[in-house]
């Protein structure tokens, strides 16, 4: 039981550091767009194209994380 809870724990803190690192990279390039506008109009992809690699990624880590949680629940019944 212990080391369920453990696992658990861990998982939480892996969810709880996807969230913060998208967070973070969203606040990134909203202020990077503000401060340097000419280095996006340049380009033509827009703005959202750069958060998507880390939207996908954490998406992906906390969704496998919550499946891991799933089946600790399941296993503790």
């Amino acid at each position: 039981m212990e080391k369920y809870r453990k696992i658990n724990n861990l998982l939480n803190i892996i969810i709880g550091s996807s969230i913060g690192v998208f967070l973070g990279n969203v606040i990134y390039y909203l202020l990077d767009f503000k401060y340097n506008q000419i280095k996006y109009d340049m380009q033509s992809a827009p703005l959202w194209v750069f958060m998507l690699p880390s939207a996908i990624g954490g998406a992906a880590a906390i969704l496998i994380c919550i499946v891991m949680k799933l089946l600790i629940k399941r296993k503790m019944r």
